[in-house]
């Protein structure tokens, strides 16, 4: 997806959001595997816990995100385009991105966030990466599939606490450039091709 290089107040103008909301971001299905209730369940203890909270839903489930937040502001911008993506990406405050088997590489919606630098909070579990278990408390917040009370805790905690969510931000953007860039993907396939490929001569 292509990162759009724009600063979160600019991204909340073009959102129409006020600057002075906390937005709790969704993006992608809202599939079972995506944990819904937990997913309820943390984004209402973060509302209880801070002032205007809105939630940005960026997906082709807007009707089940409404049913599923009902009483909550949460606005539904629908599946959007790669680049409307990444805006509404940046307006974000934070990332909920739980899955039933635990965050892996593979999972698009959630490296989407750490491109943007949105301080994100997902699960770890049998499919969890090594590479990703090793960068959790310091790119992101991982909490165990099997324990909602963690994640919930986990993501008010981070809503609560600004500085954490700025160092975690700055920390998963940099943690994507370093590993998910087509311009690093391409490096690396090249560096082992060069290693393991025999040269005829």
């Amino acid at each position: 997806m292509p990162a759009v290089d724009i600063s979160r107040d600019v991204a909340r103008g073009i959102v129409d959001i006020s600057a002075d909301s906390f937005v709790a971001g969704l993006f992608g299905t809202l599939h079972a595997s995506r944990m819904p209730p937990m997913l309820r369940r943390a984004i209402r203890a973060i509302n209880d816990r801070l002032d205007e909270v809105v939630v940005l839903y960026v997906g082709p489930d807007g009707e089940e995100a409404r049913t599923l937040l009902s009483g909550l502001s949460v606005l539904d911008a629908g599946p959007l385009p790669a680049k409307e993506v990444s805006i509404h990406l940046s307006a974000m405050d934070l990332h909920l991105a739980p899955f039933s088997d635990g965050v892996s590489t593979r999972r698009g919606s959630f490296l989407a966030g750490l491109q943007q630098g949105v301080p994100s909070v997902s699960t770890r579990g049998p499919l969890s990466d090594d590479r990703l278990m090793e960068k959790d408390g310091e790119a992101f917040v991982l909490t165990p599939v099997e324990t909602s009370s963690a994640f919930v805790d986990a993501s008010v905690s981070l809503a609560e606490d600004d500085a954490r969510r700025e160092s975690i931000g700055k920390a998963g953007q940099t943690f994507f450039e370093k590993n998910f860039t087509w311009s690093r993907i391409a490096g690396l396939l090249t560096e082992w091709l060069n290693d393991t490929v025999p040269v005829r001569r």
